[in-house]
């Protein structure tokens, strides 16, 4: 099993994401659809991920700590301090 990166060190994290074995099966996206992934930052490094939904004209579902579980527009998730880095959609391929 893989070490997991200390939460403290967010470039560890960044590196991990940008790094993973699994990331070459997920192709980038110019506009999602229902169940793409969504890769977020707050600060520097993108280390946050949720789903996107087509719920109410689309948003993210993702865990935020102070909240729990939300479901945000793009609109909120900005609002909240989330940059959306890119949408991934999962291929399958190596």
């Amino acid at each position: 099993m893989p070490a997991i990166a200390n939460p403290e060190d967010l470039l560890a994290i960044a590196r991990d994401f940008r790094d993973h074995q699994e990331r070459k099966r997920w192709a980038r996206v110019e506009i999602p659809a229902e169940g793409d992934c969504v890769l977020m930052r707050q600060a520097r490094y993108p280390i946050h991920v949720g789903v996107w939904l087509d719920v109410d004209g689309g948003g993210v579902l993702h865990c935020a700590q102070e909240a729990g579980v939300a479901f945000q527009s793009g609109t909120a998730l900005a609002a909240n301090g989330w940059r959306i880095e890119g949408y991934y959609r999962f291929t399958g391929e190596n």
